[in-house]
């Protein structure tokens, strides 16, 4: 959180690139995403270890890194596929 000039709180917006967590509404499961695309009141993420991407409100999520950190992205790895 950051102060504002009035001494109040206020969440930093994440950037492009940035990576985030938030709580999946419908599952309450933790998630971590890769910020793709900045938007008025919310980011479009691209969800690690998945293909998906989803929308998250600025209200809802943490910056976990700014910038691509490797250490905090899950890589994907394929499911029959040996290491």
């Amino acid at each position: 959180m950051n102060i504002n000039k009035k001494g109040g709180f206020f969440m930093a917006k994440a950037k492009p690139v940035d990576v985030i967590e938030w709580e999946d509404r419908k599952t309450k499961v933790v998630l971590t995403g890769v910020v793709r695309k900045l938007l008025e009141k919310s980011v479009i993420v691209d969800i690690c270890g998945t293909d998906d991407a989803t929308v998250v409100s600025h209200k809802r999520y943490e910056i976990i890194s700014e910038g691509i950190d490797a250490a905090a992205v899950p890589t994907k790895q394929h499911p029959h596929r040996r290491k």
